[in-house]
This record gives C-alpha cells, structure tokens and sequence, in this order.
C-alpha cells in the first residue's frame, strides 16, 4: 500500500529549492483571524470560538467581500443581456 501511495504522489507536480517561499496565509485571513481575536477579547472570552470568527470574517479589513448593492447591479446588468430561456 505504501508503495502505491508514494507512486501516486510521485507522479504530483512539487516544487522545491532554496527560492521557493513556504505557504503562508493571505492577507485576508490574518486580518480576519486579528479582528476574531479582537471580537473574543471584547467580549472577555478566552478562547477565539466560531462566533467570533464569523465577525472576523464579517470585518471590512477581512476578505473584502463586495457589497450587496454591487452584487444587486451586477445581477441585473447580467439578467438584462441574457436571454431568459425555455421555462417550460
């Protein structure tokens, strides 16, 4: 089984050398993360929970997610140059 799985990853792209930078997060996590730890910190918690994770991903700073108003244009502006299509 063993031998299998290595030949499996073997035949996976892979990067290696003394260039190649190890993975790290984005900005958009970190500033989430940050503002989940501000949000736990707020409210007296010890611990970050997934409360607080979800108003650090809620923050501005975070994953700069668009607006509901630009999502509302976009959609109509897309609904008007395609055709609607068979609903029947």
């Amino acid at each position: 089984m063993r031998a299998s799985a290595e030949r499996q990853l073997g035949v996976l792209a892979s990067v290696n050398g003394s260039t190649v930078a190890a993975p790290g997060l984005s900005r958009g996590v970190l500033a989430a993360l940050e503002a989940a730890q501000r949000a736990a910190s707020q409210a007296r918690d010890d611990f970050v929970s997934t409360e607080h994770l979800v108003v650090g991903l809620a923050s501005d700073r975070a994953l700069q997610l668009p607006r509901a108003e630009d999502l509302v244009t976009a959609f109509a502006h897309s609904a008007r140059r395609e055709p609607a299509g068979d609903l029947g």
